[in-house]
């Protein structure tokens, strides 16, 4: 499974109907717009049609979302339980 939220556009490219000018646009897009909220909100935000998303959906997946120090009510700490 391709995680869209941390997959660079080589590994986009890779995917069925998407070539490497489509997977750039995606990476450019979640970075300019932020992480992809669903296979929907990428399929929307890059402009596939259903048939083009059909074939993705089970092979990728938008659950992980990156940490950045930009994360709102994130703190990079890395602790599990602030004292």
């Amino acid at each position: 499974m391709l995680e869209l939220n941390l997959a660079s556009a080589d590994a986009i490219a890779t995917l069925p109907g998407l070539d490497w000018e489509l997977a750039k646009k995606a990476v450019q897009l979640r970075e300019s717009g932020g992480p992809y909220t669903s296979t929907e909100d990428f399929r929307y935000r890059l402009g596939l049609s259903m048939d083009q998303l059909v074939p993705l959906h089970p092979l990728v997946s938008t659950h992980r979302v990156p940490m950045t120090r930009s994360t709102p009510g994130v703190k990079p700490s890395g602790r599990i339980v602030d004292v």
